[in-house]
């Protein structure tokens, strides 16, 4: 029969291996974001930088942001949100929700 510290340990070292699961889980979805973004290109100026971003093309299909979502959600519920989006530079995203772009006539 195992002793209570026994038990403790035992319980110790399953938490701690959980942890690292997560822990490696969780980085190989950001390593998979990284090299996704990597490949894409502003779908209105075509400029390909780091700086691309998700424009939710219907703000009321919008579950959460997608960068938001690395390190949180599954790999399915992050890309089933980046399936809802269009990839844009930061400039040309900043420019929609200012009304200096019209997005309707973009797309």
């Amino acid at each position: 029969m195992e002793s209570i510290l026994e038990r403790l340990e035992r319980l110790e070292r399953k938490r701690r291996l959980k942890t690292e699961g997560k822990r490696r889980y969780r980085k190989r979805i950001r390593d998979w974001y990284r090299n996704y973004k990597s490949h894409l290109v502003c779908a209105i100026c075509g400029d390909m930088t780091t700086s691309i971003e998700f424009h939710h093309n219907d703000s009321s299909t919008k579950t959460a942001d997608v960068s938001n979502m690395i390190g949180c959600e599954s790999w399915s519920k992050i890309k089933h949100e980046i399936s809802l989006c269009t990839p844009v530079c930061r400039g040309c995203h900043e420019d929609i929700h200012n009304g200096e772009l019209d997005w309707a006539t973009s797309t």
